[in-house]
């Protein structure tokens, strides 16, 4: 199989431990030199990528040839995927920031812990960069105001996510379930964009749909309506939250996620704000607390909310 353009685009993202160790450690000069060395090699074609497409043609290249390989090759494309997903595990640690994590006070840093695998304060760094720039956790931010660092990172994301869509949508026209395919080995390399590949006219793969997504979980008698059906479904197809062997779990916002939850169940659940807020039940199904605080800090919030706009789409029916 061909896998020269792959090995180049795979290139685009080694630097991104230089970039994360260079925002996270007391480095000296000469530490610092290298790294920074490494993170130029590569942030002027993460750059090309992502912002002057037709300056560079390296992701229309590996898409090309992937499809090439399927064509040629019919009867290894499950192998091959299946060295493609491990060959990006890593880089998706720094990348993915749609997979259920937690982050965790260790040593005097915060450490990234995803499943029962702790990654280092270079991997959470990434995750709260991103969480911060392209989910608007804090509306001030500017992406021109970015560091030659933090705007590789971005770029690379942004890069990462694009080539994973492309990746779903051309297994979903050969028949193969990517995802079935991730479960075989074991690795969470990508999460299913589910709302992109629909707004592409993708349909999402039946058993996933039908598996993954629509667990029986009973509400409790003042949550059980349609209205919270069919928006939790949503909100979990435009990877807000999760669904759990238990309830729910939110992970928009990650340690800010509180508040953006209280404004999702007030839209659900109070639309008009004149219903009363089910807090109690709230507080159970999400295993949290405090929701009503929540509620009453977003509202008293003196600053524009740039986040309410990804909650705020997808009740647009």
């Amino acid at each position: 199989m061909e896998k020269q353009y792959l090995s180049q685009f795979l290139s685009v993202f080694f630097a991104l431990s230089d970039a994360a160790t260079l925002e996270t450690e007391q480095l000296d000069e000469r530490w610092v030199k290298y790294h920074t060395n490494n993170l130029k090699r590569c942030s002027d074609e993460a750059y090309k990528l992502n912002t002057i497409p037709r300056s560079s043609t390296l992701l229309d290249d590996v898409i090309k040839e992937v499809e090439s390989n399927f064509y040629k090759y019919p009867e290894s494309r499950e192998t091959y995927l299946k060295q493609i997903l491990r060959s990006f595990y890593d880089i998706s640690i720094y990348l993915n920031i749609s997979i259920p994590k937690e982050y965790i006070e260790m040593n005097g840093s915060v450490w990234l812990k995803i499943g029962n695998t702790r990654y280092s304060p270079r991997h959470a760094y990434c995750h709260n960069l991103l969480e911060r720039y392209c989910r608007w956790e804090e509306p001030g931010l500017n992406y021109e105001d970015a560091n030659m660092s933090e705007s590789y990172i971005i770029h690379c994301h942004s890069i990462f996510d694009s080539f994973w869509l492309w990746i779903d949508e051309m297994c979903i026209d050969f028949d193969i379930d990517l995802i079935k395919i991730q479960e075989q080995i074991g690795l969470t390399t990508y999460i299913r964009d589910r709302m992109s590949l629909k707004c592409n006219n993708y349909k999402i793969p039946e058993k996933e749909n039908d598996d993954k997504h629509n667990k029986d979980i009973k509400f409790p008698k003042e949550l059980d309506t349609d209205r919270a059906k069919k928006y939790f479904q949503k909100a979990i197809e435009a990877k807000l939250m999760i669904q759990t062997n238990t309830g729910y779990k939110w992970l928009f916002g990650a340690t800010k996620g509180k508040v953006r939850l209280a404004y999702f169940t007030e839209k659900v659940f109070c639309p008009n704000r004149t219903d009363s807020y089910p807090e109690t039940a709230l507080n159970s199904i999400f295993g949290v607390s405090r929701l009503q605080s929540a509620l009453t800090q977003m509202h008293d919030a003196k600053k524009p909310q740039k986040w309410k706009d990804d909650i705020d789409c997808i009740f647009k029916d």
